[in-house]
């Protein structure tokens, strides 16, 4: 069994409010929680307001299915949203 978790540290560089920011970050969740079976949440970063942290994990027993998800998530992320991703970091541990 293999697990698979990271962290997407984006930058959102139009929003004017919280308010603005938690509607990408909630859209962005929710796009890939639809397509895959994840766990995916807002992390850190809650109250800057153009920085947001997305920490996501994921269990397979085929460490290969791990990497090709995280670029996945990475193309959904990078393909349908107008921001920058400024960092990404992920780990697949075998157990």
């Amino acid at each position: 069994m293999f697990v698979g978790a990271g962290i997407i540290k984006i930058n959102i560089p139009y929003a004017r409010s919280l308010k603005d920011k938690r509607k990408v970050i909630k859209s962005i969740i929710n796009s890939i929680q639809s397509k895959f079976n994840i766990s995916i949440s807002e992390v850190s970063s809650q109250d800057n307001v153009t920085v947001g942290e997305i920490g996501f994990s994921m269990v397979s027993s085929d460490k290969n299915y791990i990497n090709s998800l995280f670029d996945k998530i990475l193309n959904i992320i990078n393909d349908n949203y107008d921001i920058v991703v400024m960092n990404e970091d992920y780990e697949i541990m075998k157990y």
